[in-house]
């Protein structure tokens, strides 16, 4: 009896689990269809791109839309060569995988009685995010990248893993610095 319950619990979870992902790749095929269907949409993947194609080619990198610091476009690099679609495809669909892991990780924080219940948190905490976060995740800004490395380091404070979440703060402060005031916390 109490094996079938273990198994009723666990059951929920990865119900629970599977709809939050579901609603995860149901928005990024939206943003995808966004990306293919439209000429002029506004996205910022593009001056990420030519920021790390000027840094490679030792041209400025600072020019109307990039005005973040050198590291953030040394960090575009692996995506430079990319076609525009490609690019934007690969990154928001590299953003939302992590905001999901991010926010998957975060839910086990709190005390919840069954697994059922974390299921159920997960699943809200993926779709209120993806909803409030809709216009970063489709303009592919790296407030995104912010989130998710905040509660990255938030988690690793909760853990008292002081070393990890300096890293987190680090590497958020090097995609944007916008990041800045977190530290502050």
């Amino acid at each position: 009896m109490k094996c079938s319950k273990l198994t009723s619990k666990t059951l929920s979870l990865i119900m629970n689990t599977r709809n939050a992902l579901i609603v995860a790749v149901l928005f990024f095929i939206v943003f995808a269809i966004m990306d293919v269907s439209t000429h002029h949409w506004h996205s910022t993947t593009a001056c990420y791109q030519l920021a790390a194609l000027n840094w490679l080619n030792n041209q400025n990198i600072y020019f109307h839309c990039f005005v973040y610091l050198p590291q953030s476009a040394i960090l575009q690099i692996p995506f430079a060569h990319l076609s525009p679609i490609a690019l934007s495809i690969c990154w928001r669909a590299i953003w939302m995988m992590l905001t999901v892991l991010a926010l998957f990780k975060f839910s086990e924080m709190y005390p919840v009685k069954t697994n059922s219940q974390r299921g159920q948190l997960f699943f809200l905490l993926v779709f209120v995010t993806l909803i409030m976060g809709w216009d970063s995740l489709k303009n592919g800004h790296l407030n995104t990248a912010m989130l998710v490395f905040g509660l990255l380091s938030f988690l690793a404070i909760y853990k008292e893993k002081w070393w990890l979440s300096a890293f987190f703060l680090t590497l958020g402060l090097a995609f944007k610095t916008l990041f800045l005031p977190v530290l502050a916390l």
